[in-house]
């Protein structure tokens, strides 16, 4: 009952409010788990855990605390760091470096360059920090391991693709067959959607006032935006590069012609809330640059 009353107070706060009471909420989370991988950390150097029956910090984590296994792991491997190197215990708590992103890094830290590493690391995506840490082995291949349930109709698929392939992949590597079909799935796509194309063909001459968006600038606007969403909120740009679709800057309903200066990206949530914002609770009858629709053997690999 009580968590059905803070439900309903936030829904008397204003939108100002609300989202202050959102950051708030969310500094008081990082100081909290900053806290606790502290804690975690004295436990660990007391070794506590082995008089309560535990023969482990993970098993104490899982067990006594009710942690999941990816949230044991990673907020022992950051206790395991902030033991060696306290400082970091204050960029979880600022929020500019994450328990993952800590994890990442943790292998690779030394007396020598942790200040370094963890302020190249500040403010980063998971991603970013892999690459980071893969440039410090340049000769090593940059991987990553991916864990993906698959129904059983695809695992036959991918064995199949090893047979056909296996004159190029001799090893049947499942990485390698994944990376030619994800390259080839995001060339038909892309040919689609965006008509990303090798060869081009000319341009034929249409009415600016048709609703449909002639490939060349599909092409013109998707090079241009990057591939990514257009619109600039009170915090600056949109980083979405899923669910794309092309935008009427002037909405073709009043009068916007379809052309590259008329023409942006924009990700299905902000194409919707424009048109909301232009004609009110009817939007979604006005917006129809949705994705084309694929079959589903084209999209069953997204």
């Amino acid at each position: 009952m009580a968590m059905e009353t803070t439900v309903d107070a936030f829904r008397l706060l204003t939108n100002e409010r609300l989202l202050a009471e959102v950051r708030l909420l969310v500094a008081r989370e990082r100081t909290a788990t900053a806290v606790l991988v502290a804690s975690l950390a004295e436990v660990d150097l007391r070794k506590l855990f082995l008089d309560l029956k535990y023969s482990s910090l993970y098993r104490f984590c899982l067990q006594e605390l009710k942690l999941s296994e990816g949230s044991a792991y990673r907020r022992i491997r950051a206790a395991r760091v902030a033991k060696r190197f306290p400082i970091a215990l204050n960029y979880l708590e600022d929020g500019s470096l994450t328990l993952t992103n800590i994890t990442l890094l943790a292998p690779h830290l030394t007396i020598a360059n942790h200040m370094a590493l963890m302020e190249a690391a500040r403010h980063k995506t998971r991603a970013e920090v892999e690459r980071q840490m893969a440039a410090l082995n340049p000769d090593m291949l940059n991987l990553v391991t991916l864990r993906v349930r698959v129904r059983r109709e695809t695992l036959d698929k991918l064995r199949r693709a090893q047979d056909l392939l296996r004159h190029v992949v001799p090893s049947g590597d499942a990485g390698e067959i994944l990376d030619r079909a994800l390259t080839l799935l995001i060339r038909e796509v892309e040919r689609k959607k965006m008509a990303k194309v090798e060869h081009p063909r000319m341009a034929r001459t249409r009415s600016r006032r048709a609703r449909y968006i002639p490939a060349a600038v599909r092409r013109a606007v998707t090079e241009r935006d990057g591939g990514r969403c257009a619109f600039v909120g009170t915090q600056g740009r949109c980083d979405e590069t899923g669910f794309l679709e092309f935008h009427h800057v002037n909405p073709f309903a009043l009068n916007g012609e379809t052309t590259v200066d008329n023409i942006e990206l924009r990700c299905r949530a902000h194409n919707q809330h424009e048109a909301d914002q232009v004609f009110g609770g009817d939007g979604g009858s006005v917006v129809r640059e949705r994705a084309p629709a694929y079959s589903a053997s084209t999209t069953g690999f997204v």
